[in-house]
C-alpha cells in the first residue's frame, strides 16, 4: 500500500504540473500540492531504509523460494522412495537416495529454517500465527462447506434472489442461507447421499 500511495502521490505531482501549465493554476496551490507530495514520497522512502522493509520483503521472498525448493524435493525423495524396490542389485542406488535425502535436503531445510527464524522478531511471529491462525479457520470453513454441498442433496433454485440495480433485474445466490440448510440437512442423516 505504501508503495502504491507514493506511485499514486507521483502520478498527481505530474498532474498539477500539467495542470498548472495548460490551465492556469492558482501559483500557490500549483507550487504547494506538489512539494507537499514530493515531502511525503521522501519521508516515505525515508522511513523504508531506516527500517529495511525492501530488504526485508526480499530476505522473505528468498526464504519463500527455499522453502518451495525443500518441499518439492522432498516429495521428488518421497516419490521415489514409495516406488524403489530393494533387492541385491540396487542397494548402493538406495544408500545413495537415503544419503541425499540425509545430507542436502535436511542440511537444505535446516539452513533456510535459520534464515526464516532470523528474519522476524518474535513481535512479528506472533503476529503472523495469528493471521494465519485465521486463515486456518476460514480454510476449514470452507472445507466444510464444500464437503457439505458434496455430500447433501439439496434443491438450489430456492436460494435464488432477485435484486435490481439501476432497474436491471439480476439473480443472486444467497450462499450463506443456502450453506445453512446443508449444515442443517447434515445433521439429519437421511439427507446424505451415500
Amino acid at each position: 500500500m505504501v508503495q502504491l500511495s507514493i506511485i499514486l502521490f507521483s502520478t498527481l505531482i505530474t498532474f498539477v504540473e500539467t495542470i498548472k501549465l495548460q490551465y492556469g493554476l492558482n501559483e500557490n496551490v500549483g507550487t504547494l500540492i506538489p512539494i507537499i507530495f514530493s515531502t511525503y514520497i521522501a519521508l516515505i522512502l525515508a522511513i523504508f531504509r531506516f527500517l529495511k522493509w525492501d530488504d526485508k520483503k526480499e530476505n522473505i521472498s528468498n526464504n519463500l523460494e527455499r522453502f518451495s525448493f525443500v518441499i518439492n524435493k522432498c516429495r521428488k525423495t518421497k516419490h521415489y522412495i514409495t516406488n524403489f524396490t530393494i533387492n541385491n542389485s540396487n542397494i548402493k542406488q538406495w544408500d545413495d537416495l537415503i544419503s541425499n535425502y540425509e545430507n542436502e535436503t535436511y542440511d537444505y531445510l535446516i539452513t533456510t529454517r535459520e534464515n526464516f527464524d532470523n528474519i522476524m522478531t518474535y513481535r512479528e511471529l506472533v503476529y503472523y500465527r495469528e493471521k494465519l491462525r485465521t486463515l486456518y479457520i476460514e480454510e476449514k470453513f470452507i472445507k466444510d462447506d464444500i464437503d457439505n454441498i458434496e455430500l447433501i442433496q439439496n434443491t438450489h433454485r430456492n436460494f435464488n434472489e432477485d435484486s435490481y440495480c439501476c432497474g436491471i433485474k439480476s439473480n443472486k445466490i444467497n450462499y450463506d442461507l443456502y450453506l445453512d440448510d446443508l449444515e442443517n440437512k447434515k445433521n439429519k442423516p437421511n439427507t446424505l447421499i451415500l
